[in-house]
C-alpha cells in the first residue's frame, strides 16, 4: 500500500512538472526562409513563453500574425495558440528606440511607440515584417527562440541585448 501511494505521488508531482513546462515553452516549425541564414524551413525550434518586460533586442521572437486585410477562410485569432497564425522574426526595437530604416509609423513619429516592437526578418529581401505592417504590440509576442528542436544548439543574437523598457543606447 505504501508503495502505490509513492507511485500515485509521483505520477502526480510529474504530471504537475510537465504542466509547468507545456505553459512555459513551445515548439514550433520554421516556414519559409525569412529568418535564413539563422534558421531554416522546417527547422523546429523551442520556444520560452516570455513577459514584454524580459524582451531584449537582438532575441528571435515569435508572435501573432499582424493582419494585412481581410483573410477569407482563413484561421482566425481564437482562444489559445491552436486558433491563431504565428511567424518568427528578430526583435529589432523596443518601444522608444529610434526606428530602424525602412519602418514607418503613422504620424511619422522616429522611435518605436510605446506598447510597440519592431520586427525584422534576418533575410531581408525575403521578409514581411514591420517594414510592412510597422511595429506590433507586445501583446502579439509570444516568447523568445532558444534553441533548434532535437540536438540543435543556443540560437545566438546578431545584435546587443538591451531590457524592454530600458533607455536607447545614445546616437553617436
Amino acid at each position: 500500500m505504501r508503495t502505490a501511494l509513492v507511485v500515485c505521488g509521483l505520477l502526480i508531482a510529474t504530471g504537475g512538472w510537465v504542466g509547468w513546462l507545456r505553459a512555459r515553452l513551445v515548439v514550433v516549425t520554421v516556414e519559409g526562409g525569412s529568418m535564413e541564414p539563422t534558421l531554416h524551413g522546417r527547422d523546429r525550434v523551442v520556444v520560452r513563453r516570455t513577459p514584454a518586460r524580459r524582451l531584449r533586442v537582438g532575441q528571435i521572437v515569435v508572435l501573432e500574425q499582424p493582419r494585412l486585410g481581410p483573410r477569407p477562410g482563413g484561421p482566425t485569432s481564437g482562444g489559445g495558440i491552436r486558433g491563431r497564425r504565428w511567424m518568427i522574426k528578430r526583435l529589432a526595437a523596443l518601444p522608444g528606440d529610434p526606428l530602424p530604416p525602412g519602418v514607418t509609423v503613422d504620424g511619422g513619429a522616429a522611435s518605436v511607440p510605446a506598447g510597440r516592437v519592431v520586427v525584422l526578418g534576418d533575410n531581408r529581401d525575403a521578409s514581411t515584417d514591420s517594414r510592412t505592417f510597422g511595429p506590433v504590440p507586445l501583446d502579439q509576442v509570444l516568447g523568445v527562440a532558444l534553441r533548434r528542436y532535437a540536438g540543435g544548439g543556443p540560437i545566438m543574437a546578431e545584435t546587443p541585448h538591451r531590457p524592454a523598457g530600458s533607455a536607447p543606447p545614445a546616437a553617436g
